[in-house]
């Protein structure tokens, strides 16, 4: 018995003898015991099958129940889950209870007529189970009732015809079997005769599959074409057919979809099994005649490629049999079109973890991708726009891909794969070793980096030769991950290697990129030293060419690349940065840095980085350039030698990796972990043109140019204008007409390969006022130079706007005599006057808002009480109602207003204050100063937001801050304070406006020396603006180039700072540049906006020779370009700020204490020193006009005898004309 017991357990298909198996058959449970038994033989002698005898036999697959036995009882076969088919023999009568329960594999069992009882869930949860048997009885019974599905035993020699089609299929078919032929439309291919699903359909409509083997006939009038099948999961197989009095005759097993074709089609992919069907043995060799139309596969798959002819031979291992096959392969061969966006299926390719090996590799061959995941090989064909599997490696540590091979290192095998044929080459075995990294070079060369397996501190780098014959080897200190390129010209080539530095006292450790070289086959391990930046700090060595990445936060796969056997591309998220570098020079002193946007896809702050793979650039060689991802969704073309930008495209999603073929570049690219191609055209324009709205403008219009390349990608464009001071254009193609006459505008292309002209004519409708000032019989206060300081600002007390009549309403407080308001007409007439009272002891400021007009009153706090009102904000109608108020107490105030400004501004129903204060005694004893934000619902006056605590910059606090200044965008809340200590810089905050207004982000236009808290500075803040793009703020201030030589009551100037609204960036122009020795104050200026992209700057300059006080005024565009020259006007400033009124004209009110003057300036014409003819330019005729005046034979106007006056000495005499001579010869630069 124990013997039997070894037999069953360790030969489980073994032959049971006769005698022992008719003892033993009958015993209850006997084979149950035995789960590893897989296949009895029970012999003749045998009557009875007894109760649970093969219970829980779950690996049986193999029974042949002999003719003899006539009952199977009771659960005999419970839970045989091997069990596909059965046969139950004739004589048995009785089928026991639960006897095939569980059976869950069965699909096919045989019942004959002389089964007369089934016992109850004889077949339970057989759900898939077909019984064969005959009509009426127990077997059709059974099936009905447990709803089976019950075919009649089949019939030799059955035959069942389509009439339609003509179709017939013969063989061994169940009589109640119905042949179903469903014809597809095929007019959209004319490579296919025809195409049918045939299928058996049972009684219940379901398909059921032959019983065994049939024939099928498909008629068909031409000869010669392949006959295919279609299976359900979309895969064509080669099916060998005869062609037979008009029809193709097959023999199958199965039933599919059939499809009869004249020619293959372009990226068709065949399985040629059916050709080999008739081989015996295993080991298969394919080759085709013509791989440029089709290649196959070491495993029999044909891809087509191209339109020819090819033909397939198969040869078994002896040689002996040989199958083969002709092919013709019609349609128009596949190019990649201009432009596509692919949504992709992301099932085999979602990049889930930057340690585990992921490759894509264009096969421009085979017109496709494919995506190698860990060890799992994928394809996906750019043609028909589909994913197929290709192969499973053992595993993948590693993978290198070069010249359509493909390397993949796991454990001690390096496996050299074709990606062309889809078979294995050759392999390579470590001794000792197990493998980190793969590569090869142009000589296919392959370089293995490796640990051993004894003692995993020694690492080696291997070279091997192609056929796998090792030629040298080199001991490396690190751990080496990658390999990332290989220099033909120098034997260089770049790995990533583990690497460890000290950076702000800090440790980092990560990957780093290596350098190594071969020379007559020896490797070497190469020292490179580079000098980079760590963060703001100074520079320092590394022995590395660029640290690439933390390995604790985000880790990035592939990060360097070498391009066109020459620039090799590094990417740092540690540093945020892409760096290209010369692999052909003798040094890494070249470099082309560009910093870089870390797209992190929602993984911010994790250890994976899986918004990305490898450098996300790629080289074009029409121009040596580099295409690389740069930033959001950007790809820029960048010249190395030059470092230009060239090119840039926009993508769609964020870009996850970079590919390019031929001229077209293949993004792939990653979005909410959805997956997509996007192909692009690069291939270089023919010619640029220039789109605009009209070609005639009016002076103070502006209009969008755009250039057209005919391409999806945009050419990087400089503009320029042939006047500017007719038609200014910024980098960007935006136009602003200024004067009349007529201007150029040209675009070139950054290589200056291309250029385009657009001619503008400008005409203009604003009238210049015979004299600029206008007398009022207003109120009479003192406000001239009041919008002048030089420690801190004061709040504005004057004000102007403009009312939809085009009347004029000032407002002004005075102190105990209240607030006054008097309306005027066009014409300077007073028509209305009021005055209002002040609320409260201290005035803050007025704003006139879309629908009412608001005021802001303050008063002291001596006490710190948290119950005294310090603020209180008043709403006006525009008919000067009184509708209601919004107060605060307390409010960390001590003194409202004080050592500053209070500007207002409205966005979208919102009021915003800004103002500032001294706070509640801190602990050293003082009231510090900072500013406050209050935002209030213009609806309701209730607040929505406000702060007034201490904190931080990025909390939008500043103190001390001596003037407020605030606007907005619509998107963006941006505000302007001059601070002395936290920070000591004219600061610029942002905050969304549908967001907190504590929440901010930063920048520092101006930066002011000395020492923190020291409240002279040396600037004055007068005017703070938004262009279309940029944040404009003006001021004076001393030199600010040094600590050493600042001097906060030394000579100002006036400056304008030009900072992007992002606030990435800041430009600061001078626009005087006065020394000492030359006696001029120019005080604090104040800038006008006419349009998003003309303003005015005006200030007024004291001269202390003869004590004349002068208005100068330029004219600059959006992005801080300086239009105009510097003109003069004998004009002067006050506190209010200047308002452009429906006629074009830029106007503002002064009072001196004995009159109120209306002052009113055409913009666009401004009196320009030098320009006495007033045509805009500064030359040899100016020159003349004087000399003819200083003659006596023609006269001057007032605005001609200003702009005469060129040395600003009051007078006209033959210096003016002389300086005017030398700046047309280009003797001096300026005037005035």
């Amino acid at each position: 018995m124990n013997s039997l017991l070894y037999l069953l357990f360790f030969f489980p298909g073994i032959f049971i003898p006769p005698l022992f198996v008719f003892y033993f058959i009958i015993l209850v449970h006997f084979f149950s015991i035995y789960p590893n038994l897989t296949k009895v033989t029970i012999p003749d002698s045998v009557t009875r099958i007894g109760t649970q005898v093969f219970q829980f036999c779950n690996k049986l697959i193999n029974l042949t129940i002999p003719d003899n036995v006539t009952s199977i009882g009771s659960k005999a076969f419970q839970y045989c889950e091997g069990l596909i088919s059965m046969t139950i023999p004739d004589g048995v009568t009785e089928i026991g209870e639960n006897a095939f329960e569980g059976c869950t594999n069965l699909n096919e069992i045989t019942i004959p007529a002389s089964v007369v009882t089934i016992g109850s869930n004889a077949f339970y949860g057989c759900k898939d189970l077909t019984v064969f048997g005959y009509k009426d009885t127990a077997a059709q019974t059974y099936a009905q009732n447990t709803y089976l599905l019950f075919l009649t035993v089949p019939q030799d020699g059955y035959t069942l015809t389509d009439s339609e089609s003509g179709i017939s299929v013969v063989g061994k078919i169940s009589d109640n079997i119905t042949l179903s032929v469903e014809k597809t439309d095929t007019s959209d291919n004319e490579n296919i005769l025809a195409q049918y699903k045939i299928d058996f359909i049972a009684p219940n409509d379901t398909v059921v599959k032959p019983y065994s083997m049939v024939q099928v006939s498909i008629p068909c009038t031409e000869q010669n074409c392949k006959f295919l099948s279609l299976d359900d999961k979309g895969t064509y197989s080669f099916v060998k057919a005869e062609y037979v009095d008009g029809c193709y005759i097959i023999n199958t097993d199965t039933l599919s979809t059939y499809i009869i074709s004249k020619a293959l089609s372009i990226d068709e992919v065949l399985n040629l099994e059916g050709m080999v069907s008739s081989f015996e043995g295993e080991n298969i060799n394919w080759q085709s005649s013509n791989t440029n139309v089709a290649r196959v596969s070491s495993s029999g798959i044909l891809t087509t490629i191209k339109p020819g002819v090819v033909t397939v031979t198969a040869t078994d291992s002896s040689g002996a049999c040989i199958a083969e096959e002709t092919f013709t392969v019609a349609g128009d061969e596949f190019a990649l079109p201009d432009y596509a966006l692919i949504s992709l299926d992301k099932t085999d390719i979602e990049y889930t973890s930057s340690t585990v090996s992921y490759k894509e590799i264009l096969c421009e061959q085979l017109n496709g991708i494919y995506f190698l995941k860990n060890n799992k090989l994928s394809f996906y064909s750019l043609s028909s726009k589909k994913f197929r599997n290709i192969t499973t490696f053992d595993g993948c540590t590693n993978a290198y891909s070069s010249n359509d091979i493909l390397y993949v290192i796991y454990k001690d095998k390096v496996s050299v794969y074709d990606l062309l044929s889809q078979s294995i080459l050759s392999e390579i075995t470590l001794t000792d070793f197990t493998g980190n990294a793969v590569g090869a070079d142009g000589e296919c060369r392959i370089y293995v980096a490796a640990t051993s397996t004894a003692d995993t501190s020694v690492n080696k780098l291997f070279l091997y030769s192609a056929n796998g014959e090792l030629l040298s080897q080199t001991d490396t200190e690190q751990k080496i991950y990658n390999f990332n390129g290989f220099d033909s010209t120098n034997g260089n080539f770049y790995m990533e290697s583990y690497y460890s530095f000290v950076d702000n006292g800090y440790t980092r450790t990560g990957k780093a990129i290596t350098m190594g070289n071969v020379t007559n086959n020896v490797i070497i391990n190469a020292e490179t030293y580079s000098s980079q930046l760590t963060g703001e700090t100074p520079e320092c060595d590394l022995n590395c060419i660029e640290f690439a990445c933390h390995q604790n936060t985000n880790n990035h796969q592939d990060n360097a690349s070498l391009l066109n056997n020459k620039y090799l591309v590094t990417s740092s998220t540690y540093y945020d940065r892409v760096m290209i570098f010369d692999s052909n020079s003798d040094n890494f002193n070249k470099c082309l840095s560009l910093p870089r946007e870390v797209s992190r896809d929602n993984i911010y702050y994790s250890s994976h980085d899986l918004s990305s793979i490898g450098v996300r650039a790629v080289y074009n060689e029409n121009h040596d350039s580099i295409i690389l991802y740069e930033s959001g969704k950007t790809l820029s073309e960048y010249d190395f030698e030059t470092g230009k930008k060239l090119a840039a495209f926009d993508a769609e999603h964020n870009v996850f990796n970079l590919m390019k073929s031929g001229d077209k570049i293949i993004i792939t690219e990653k979005e909410n972990d959805e997956y997509y191609i996007e192909i692009v055209d690069w291939s270089d324009t023919e010619k640029i043109s220039i789109i605009g709205e009209k070609n005639q403008m009016i002076v103070g219009e502006n209009q969008q140019l755009s250039a057209e390349n005919g391409r999806n990608y945009n050419l990087i464009y400089s503009w320029s204008s042939s006047d500017s001071s007719v038609v200014s254009v910024t980098g960007n193609g935006k136009i602003s007409a200024w004067r009349e006459g007529k201007a150029v505008v040209t675009c070139t292309s950054a290589d200056g390969k291309y250029s385009a002209d657009y001619v503008i004519t400008v005409t203009s409708d604003i009238i210049t006022p015979d004299n600029p000032v206008a007398k009022l019989n207003g109120t009479v206060s003192d406000n001239i130079s009041d919008n002048n300081y030089s420690i801190y600002g004061t709040v504005v007390n004057s004000y102007l706007y403009e009312n939809d009549d085009n009347t004029l309403t000032r407002v002004e407080y005075l102190g105990e005599n209240g607030i006054i308001v008097e309306t005027y007409s066009s014409d300077c007439e007073l028509i209305d006057s009021r005055k209002i009272d002040a609320e409260l002891t201290k005035f803050g400021g007025f704003f006139s808002g879309k629908d009412a007009n608001y005021f802001v009153f303050g008063q002291d706090n001596s006490e710190e009480s948290n119950d005294c009102e310090v603020i209180r904000i008043v709403k006006y109608s525009k008919n000067w109602e009184r509708l209601g108020e919004c107060s605060f107490s307390g409010a960390n105030t001590y003194e409202p207003f004080h050592a500053g400004s209070l500007r207002m501004i409205e966005n979208d129903g919102m009021l915003y204050v800004y103002t500032c204060h001294t706070m509640y005694t801190s602990g050293d004893g003082n009231h510090h100063q900072s500013n406050m934000t209050y935002v209030i619902d213009e609806e309701t006056m209730i607040a929505s937001q406000y702060y007034y605590g201490i904190m931080n910059i990025s909390y939008g606090y500043v103190s001390h801050s001596f003037n407020q200044f605030i606007k907005s965008d619509g998107n963006y809340l941006y505000r302007v304070d001059h601070g002395d200590a936290y920070p000591r810089a004219v600061s610029i905050t942002r905050c969304d406006v549908d967001g907190s207004i504590t929440k901010a982000i930063y920048t520092y236009p101006l930066n002011i020396q000395g020492y923190t808290g020291a409240n002279a500075t040396g600037v004055s803040i007068g005017g703070f603006e938004l262009s279309g793009d940029n944040c404009l703020i003006v001021g004076n201030t001393v030199d600010q180039s040094s600590f050493e030589t600042y001097n906060a009551y030394g000579q100002r100037n006036i400056f304008l700072t030009v900072t992007d609204k992002a606030l990435s960036g800041t430009e600061t122009i001078m626009l005087t540049n006065y020394t000492a020795d030359d006696n001029i104050t120019p005080r604090t200026p104040q800038l006008v906006k006419l349009n998003d992209d003309q303003f005015l700057i005006m200030w007024e300059e004291y001269n202390k020779n003869n004590g004349e006080i002068r208005v100068k005024m330029v004219n600059v565009d959006g992005y801080g370009n300086l239009i105009s020259g510097i003109a003069t006007d004998n004009v002067r400033l006050s506190d209010c700020q200047p308002v452009v009124t429906h006629d074009g004209l830029v106007k503002w009110y002064t009072t001196n204490g004995n009159e109120v003057s209306m002052c009113a300036i055409n913009p666009y014409d401004l009196n320009l020193i030098g320009d006495v003819d007033g045509d805009g330019k500064i030359n040899i005729r100016d020159a003349t006009k004087i000399q003819l005046y200083l003659s006596g034979i023609i006269e001057l106007d007032d605005r001609q005898k200003v702009s005469a006056d060129v040395n600003n000495d009051g007078e006209i005499n033959i210096a003016d004309a002389t300086d005017i001579q030398k700046y047309s010869a280009q003797m001096i630069s300026t005037l005035g």
